[in-house]
């Protein structure tokens, strides 16, 4: 069964290697080898024209695309240069200089960071409670001076001890 178009012609076309190439589109304007036959070439054909393909073909395809994609790179920093902006600072990447994976990475740093942060709980913990003991040993103090005034106070009350006179200058 043919797959051909009713309209498909191979008159005027170029042949390459005995098969039709730039088979014009109807209603576009024909570009040279822009316009591509593989969809108007029956399977046969269409198998047997691109096993003559060789390696450096797809090879030399493939490092156009590279060179096409240079240009462009090229191109788009020219154009970002002469417009003021300024290339990126390069990433840093501490877990290459480790030699190990970023999310190794990423983990120790996360447990780095807890223990660390542990350790400046406990240190917290550990001055508040030499705070608290500071402030229970002047309250002890305290405590010791106003029960000697309430004794002095009560002795003086019962009048067995005479108030003492401060002598002012």
């Amino acid at each position: 069964m043919d797959r051909r178009p009713a309209h498909f012609s191979l008159a005027g076309c170029r042949e390459r290697d005995g098969f039709p190439v730039g088979l014009p589109v109807e209603g576009r304007p024909r570009q040279a080898d822009a316009v591509t036959v593989r969809e108007s070439l029956t399977p046969p054909l269409r198998t047997a024209k691109m096993s003559k393909q060789t390696d450096a073909d797809l090879s030399a395809a493939a490092l156009a695309k590279e060179e096409r994609r240079e240009k462009a790179r090229l191109r788009s920093e020219r154009w970002r240069r002469a417009h003021g902006i300024m290339p990126r600072r390069p990433a840093k990447q501490p877990w290459l200089a480790e030699g190990v994976s970023r999310s190794t990475w990423y983990r120790r740093r996360k447990r780095a960071r807890d223990a660390a942060t542990t350790c400046a709980i406990f240190a917290r913990a550990e001055s508040f409670a030499a705070a608290l003991t500071r402030d229970l040993a002047r309250c002890a103090a305290l405590e010791r001076e106003s029960m000697a005034i309430i004794a002095e106070l009560t002795a003086y009350a019962a009048g067995s001890i005479a108030p003492r006179m401060v002598h002012q200058p």
